[in-house]
């Protein structure tokens, strides 16, 4: 039987305008690439409208965008556990609710990335001292857990909206 490697990914950098390309740390057969995409309506040749999502090359402050993250097991093992960690750029407001992947939980970070958890569990002191949720505004950190092996050769997204400061 086949060995499984468990995978943990820190996405160390993303650009904001410029799609990137990074290796996981610990194990090069993990391979991510980082876009940062919007939607644009297209008519077909039908004269029906659809959605596409092209590349950013030039954003404006106040639009909202799409952070994709692309993950391809490069290995010839099968991996599981693959944890990918992607920082909220700072000239980037996270969009509650937006964090999406097939087979994988996000979790958020308000501390840096030190500690993770669900939305709801996320609690900062307001100007009185009451402990009240944490707002989108100040997520530093998206996790994102994959609960699903990820076969050799096979390719899976992360995503994410965020507005542009």
């Amino acid at each position: 039987m086949k060995s499984i490697r468990q995978l943990t990914v820190i996405l160390l950098s993303l650009l904001i305008l410029t799609p990137s390309t990074v290796m996981a740390q610990e194990d090069k057969s993990l391979e991510l690439t980082s876009s940062v995409l919007r939607e644009v309506k297209v008519q077909d040749q039908k004269g029906e409208t659809k959605t596409e999502l092209v590349p950013v090359e030039k954003a404006m402050p106040g639009e909202e965008l799409i952070v994709q993250v692309s993950y391809t097991n490069m290995g010839a093992e099968p991996a599981e556990n693959i944890v990918i960690v992607n920082p909220v750029p700072d000239q980037m407001v996270y969009v509650a609710g937006s964090a999406a992947g097939n087979s994988a939980r996000a979790t958020f970070s308000i501390d840096g990335g030190a500690t993770y958890d669900v939305p709801e569990k996320l609690l900062i002191k307001d100007e009185q001292g009451k402990e009240k949720q944490a707002p989108p505004e100040r997520y530093t950190h998206i996790r994102f857990s994959r609960s699903q092996i990820l076969k050799p050769g096979q390719t899976d997204t992360v995503t994410f909206r965020a507005v542009l400061k």
